[in-house]
């Protein structure tokens, strides 16, 4: 099964066992767990296409998102694979050639991104957030008393602050 539904991953179990046409349940459930594990694969290769499109080595970052998209061809994936294409054609114009810059957009969250779990494990989710939330305003908590001053503290504080619903703060 090269490309998974999330509602497969997340409710086959749920379905009945005999589905005419289909196979058992207990197939079904095997095939959206090797189709997991195939997609959690790929995460480190889009993760690697990001990268190396940061440092502007377009050519191995279409390579990464192209890989990937021959598995996972999702729109955000397949969009990828162009801005990084058309970043990397952009360089070959003679300097001075192109009178416009061309905001090419990058789709930095995919779905191949989302930690597809079963919902019982939001709660899960929802106290590790929190804990990150609370570390990294602690970190930046130290770099304000450090320096009271220091705006990019300030305005990190507050966008944690948000994130926890504490919008008058």
């Amino acid at each position: 099964v090269p490309h998974v539904d999330a509602a497969l991953l997340v409710d086959a179990d749920r379905l009945d066992e005999h589905l005419e046409g289909y196979p058992s349940l207990a197939e079904r459930q095997e095939i959206a767990r090797r189709s997991l594990t195939k997609l959690r694969a790929l995460v480190p290769v889009f993760d690697a296409g990001r990268l190396c499109l940061l440092v502007r080595a377009y050519e191995e970052s279409a390579r990464c998102f192209e890989f990937v998209a021959r598995t996972f061809p999702s729109r955000e994936i397949l969009n990828n694979a162009g801005v990084t294409r058309a970043l990397e054609a952009v360089q070959l114009f003679d300097a001075g050639a192109m009178r416009f810059a061309y905001p090419f957009e990058l789709d930095a969250s995919p779905r191949l991104r989302r930690d597809w779990q079963p919902q019982g494990r939001a709660s899960q989710r929802n106290t590790r957030r929190e804990l990150r939330l609370r570390m990294a305003r602690q970190w930046f908590e130290q770099a304000r008393a450090r320096d009271p001053a220091y705006i990019p503290a300030c305005i990190n504080l507050a966008g944690i602050a948000t994130l926890q619903g504490e919008h008058d703060e």
